[in-house]
């Protein structure tokens, strides 16, 4: 085999040993990372419920407590989510806050299941009148991403379309209505009524994901171009 051959084989079998374990590398610091949020995460979860009003240091995952009144005739639906292997969605109401500014902000009731003849209507799924609950701050995803669809022509149907994210901004415009942007809420009922409708079903999750495994296999394929490099070099 000429040399200038094998230079080059092995030219790029560094340049990929080095690249998969730079990739073994970044998932084990996204793990790390991934640990990390949790630990903060879970920590915000430990925390008792507070009156939304006057607390200048709330934090994405704190629980509040809010007083005010929903908006049922602004209605959306978000995604398609199963729950017990039964189809359904979960919807998000606007609620107006009983506080001199009037902030209204975004509010994931919960889940619902998608009946033969469409979503039962909003306002028969949440109070009438002021009430109060408890949620969570929870923050949505700026201009949708790549999973954002056009929004809707106005006044679609309710159970004729649903947003894939929860883009704030774009659904205050879509509204009308001067949602606040930096949180929405998720309205967390109190224990022994979380089965009922809509549904509790957090999108908080706290799972390491599968960074190690990755991990182990960028390492893996390191150690297998290795090998092959050895072996490859050894030969005359």
């Amino acid at each position: 085999m000429k040399p200038t051959t094998k230079f080059i084989f092995l030219t790029i079998s560094a340049i990929f040993i080095t690249l998969f374990c730079y990739l073994g590398v970044w998932q084990l610091r996204r793990h790390a990372e991934r640990q990390a949020q949790i630990l903060h995460i879970s920590a915000r979860l430990s925390q008792p419920a507070v009156p939304f009003e006057n607390q200048p240091n709330l934090q994405k995952y704190d629980l509040v407590e809010v007083v005010g009144q929903y908006l049922p005739e602004k209605a959306l639906l978000w995604s398609s989510q199963s729950r017990n292997e039964v189809p359904g969605t979960h919807l998000l109401v606007p609620f107006r806050l009983s506080t001199p500014d009037g902030s209204i902000f975004l509010v994931d009731v919960g889940w619902v299941p998608i009946q033969v003849d469409g979503i039962t209507r909003p306002a028969e799924l949440v109070p009438s009148g002021e009430v109060q609950l408890q949620a969570r701050l929870l923050t949505g995803r700026a201009n949708g991403g790549w999973l954002a669809l056009p929004p809707p022509p106005t006044n679609t149907p309710l159970d004729s379309y649903r947003w894939q994210v929860i883009d704030l901004t774009a659904i205050s415009e879509y509204s009308g209505l001067k949602l606040r942007t930096d949180y929405y809420l998720e309205r967390v009922p109190a224990e022994g009524k979380q089965a009922e409708l809509p549904a509790f079903q957090s999108v908080i999750t706290l799972d390491e994901g599968n960074h190690l495994l990755y991990a182990v296999q960028w390492f893996l394929f390191a150690f297998t171009s290795l090998v092959g490099a050895i072996v490859f070099a050894r030969r005359r």
